[in-house]
């Protein structure tokens, strides 16, 4: 393994001890080595492997992917059915979607090859999980289906983008615990529509003021949806819709 990718598996370990590697992986199998793949080692160059894929669950994938997307060592980073390379994200056309992992490559270059640190072992560590916590990070994530579901994806969204802006400090798990309905309920009270106890509890007043402020963005019109506190399927939709909209900001 390139000493470069060594040193960002370690960053990560190191953050989160406990974290799922079900889905690591750096060494090419049969599959890989019948296919030109920066998992086979390159045996011209000593037999180095420029490539690892990190398994998503237990770790904080939003802060890493900003991290290895903005390394001058990273040729691209495969995750959720989309490629990086260069400047942005594009949709990933290969077989393997990388759902469950980031797939991380580095350019053929020495210096690509060093071991000095990525930052993803800067961030300190709070609480007895080890979980860093980020603010202000970029958003970017595979555009929401406008389902009207709740779903691991939207959440995961949401989490996204309450970081970003620095209500949420949490791991992004796609799971909506008090700790995302408290960031939701800051945010909203932070633009003036929630005016209740920020206590992580959902309810009544949380999906109205989420709805008046969906309103006032025009992607839930009152002429056509109640606002009536309620979160039901057209609410999610236009959440959905919101978020979409935060997307790459």
């Amino acid at each position: 393994m390139a000493p470069s990718l060594k040193q960002l598996r370690d960053e990560i370990n190191d953050a989160y001890p406990n974290r799922d590697k079900s889905s690591d992986g750096w060494i090419g199998d049969a599959a890989h080595n019948a296919r030109v793949s920066d998992h086979n080692p390159d045996y011209a160059d000593g037999g180095v492997v420029r490539a690892i894929d990190i398994d998503e669950d237990g770790i904080d994938t939003a802060a890493l992917l900003a991290i290895v997307t903005k390394d001058p060592r990273v040729s691209y980073v495969i995750y959720e059915g989309r490629i990086w390379g260069g400047t942005r994200w594009r949709k990933y056309t290969g077989s393997n979607m990388h759902r469950q992992h980031i797939h991380v490559s580095i350019k053929h270059t020495n210096a690509a090859e060093s071991g000095h640190a990525w930052g993803y072992g800067d961030v300190k560590p709070t609480g007895s999980n080890s979980k860093p916590v980020h603010t202000k990070q970029p958003t970017d994530y595979k555009d929401l289906a406008l389902d009207g579901v709740m779903g691991k994806r939207t959440i995961e969204a949401v989490q996204i983008v309450m970081r970003a802006i620095g209500t949420y400090p949490g791991i992004v798990d796609g799971k909506a615990g008090p700790m995302t309905w408290k960031a939701v309920q800051t945010w909203l009270h932070g633009h003036g529509y929630y005016k209740r106890a920020i206590d992580g509890k959902p309810g009544y007043y949380t999906y109205l003021a989420l709805q008046l402020f969906l309103r006032k963005k025009g992607l839930y019109p009152a002429s056509k949806w109640l606002i009536d506190g309620k979160f039901g399927k057209e609410t999610v939709k236009a959440f959905q819709r919101y978020l979409n909209t935060q997307n790459g900001q």
